[in-house]
C-alpha cells in the first residue's frame, strides 16, 4: 500500500467526518454554555457546510472570548462569504 497517495479511502473519510461532526458540536456546546440554549441553533445552521478542522479548532476558542452571540456568528458568517 502506498503511504504516500492523497486518496482519500472511504474508511478514512468516515472518520475525519465523524471528528468533523464532533467538532461542529462541541463548538455549538460551547456557544450554548456560554450564550444560552437559545443561541445555539444558528451556529449549528451556519457550521453545518464547514469541515476545516483547524478552523473548528480555532472557532472553539473564539467563543470563549467572543463578546456575544452576534459576534461568533458574524466570524461564521464571514467565513462562508
Amino acid at each position: 500500500m502506498d503511504r504516500t497517495s492523497t486518496v482519500e479511502t472511504p474508511r478514512e473519510r468516515g472518520y475525519r467526518e465523524g471528528w468533523v461532526e464532533e467538532m461542529q458540536h462541541g463548538v455549538v456546546m460551547a456557544a450554548e454554555y456560554r450564550f444560552g440554549a437559545s443561541t445555539a441553533s444558528r451556529p449549528a445552521d451556519l457550521l453545518a457546510p464547514i469541515d476545516d478542522m483547524d478552523y473548528l479548532r480555532k472557532l472553539a476558542r473564539r467563543v470563549a472570548v467572543c463578546g456575544n452571540r452576534d459576534e461568533l456568528i458574524e466570524e461564521v458568517s464571514e467565513r462562508q462569504a
